[in-house]
């Protein structure tokens, strides 16, 4: 291992690839940011990316390390071992989609601290610390855990722009009126009487949701302008890229996007699987109909729906593309609604949950220190 951050070392074993999508990799990349101001360096861990989408959203920022495909949970543990012991490091982040305690075994074994992002409630063993920023989550989901709890919304970790763009865009709805007393700027303002949708389904979109989405709004008879964000790990993009040619109206595709909050600024509403993407456009004020298919998601979701920042459209991939249409025409006609939604959506998410999330787990450290400090071997 070639860095060494002046704070030490932190490693990140997560879940990113086509299957499982990005946004793990995404969050985790905002808080290893937070904690290089720290002076602390961060290598990442992950499953074998066929796709070569890992590596090129890391963009070499960090270092990275994947594993062999199909490699075994003995391949693993001895590549985790490997890894301890050439870079020597002072805690662990885990983010996977299923919870796995031999990998928490190994990271406490090695007197690792060890901060555990646990929407899905399995991912929490042995943990220092447990981020669950889901809408309904509950200290009573941990009880007995023993770890420090940062649980709902305000610990979202959206890159460091997304905070930077809202003091722009906070809750505009591409109309230029003020909510909360500012008014937001477009960099690329939409046709006079036109409103810009924006579509986005993750990194890789297994379910071709983009896809069904563009067909659903083909009829649809109102003046907009639509932007459709799609990832580095799609398999879709020619076929995605010739449907949007197709469009009614103005449609453009954009493909791994280097500052995609530039492209959610100014939008009215957002056509989204719920997730990254969506926090990223609640922190811009920009509503979303979602769809999803877990029951995480779900829940999600349906805490969005609540709250009156979002839609919850569906729980199938194999969404009702009517219902689609008509729910976004609803939403296109009624400016008011769209404009307290928005409001709704910046009250939710004020994207500084990456800076909490790094100072908790730096404070942890630095308590650690100290303790070591004061009763020494």
């Amino acid at each position: 291992m070639s860095r060494k951050g002046t704070g030490g070392n932190i490693v990140f074993r997560l879940n990113a690839g086509h299957e499982t999508g990005y946004g793990h990799l995404v969050r985790c990349m905002a808080l290893a940011r937070k904690l290089a101001e720290s002076g602390f360096a961060s290598i990442f861990i992950t499953d074998n990316d066929p796709s070569g989408a890992t590596p090129l959203n890391l963009g070499g920022a960090f270092e990275h390390v994947q594993l062999p495909p199909a490699h075994s949970a003995d391949d693993e543990q001895n590549a985790l071992m490997n890894i301890i012991h050439s870079a020597k490091p002072v805690a662990a982040v885990v983010d996977m989609l299923r919870g796995d305690n031999r990998i928490m075994e190994t990271f406490s074994g090695a007197g690792l601290a060890i901060l555990a992002v646990d929407d899905v409630y399995e991912n929490n063993f042995k943990a220092d610390i447990i981020v669950n920023s889901s809408l309904y989550a509950k200290e009573d989901d941990y009880a007995g855990r023993g770890a420090m709890l940062l649980l709902g919304p305000k610990y979202f970790m959206l890159r460091g722009e997304f905070a930077e763009m809202r003091t722009m865009n906070r809750g505009q709805a591409a109309t230029g009126k003020q909510i909360n007393g500012t008014t937001g700027k477009q960099e690329n303002p939409t046709q006079a009487g036109y409103k810009k949708l924006l579509m986005s389904f993750g990194g890789s979109d297994p379910h071709k949701l983009t896809i069904r989405s563009l067909q659903a709004l083909k009829t649809l008879k109102r003046p907009v302008e639509l932007m459709v964000m799609v990832g580095d790990g799609s398999a879709d993009f020619n076929n995605i890229y010739k449907l949007a040619a197709s469009m009614p109206f103005k449609t453009e595709v954009h493909r791994g996007s280097a500052k995609p909050w530039e492209l959610m600024a100014g939008a009215s509403l957002a056509i989204c699987s719920i997730g990254n993407t969506t926090w990223e456009l609640a922190a811009l004020g920009v509503p979303s109909v979602v769809i999803t298919f877990f029951e995480g998601q779900s829940k999600n979701a349906d805490a969005l729906d609540k709250l009156g920042a979002g839609i919850h459209l569906s729980r199938n991939p194999d969404f009702d593309t009517a219902a689609l249409l008509e729910t976004v025409d609803m939403l296109l006609d009624d400016e008011e609604r769209l404009l307290w939604m928005s409001a709704k959506c910046v009250e939710l998410v004020d994207g500084l949950g990456a800076e909490r999330v790094a100072q908790a787990l730096v404070d942890t450290l630095s308590g650690r220190n100290n303790e070591n400090k004061a009763f020494p071997a």
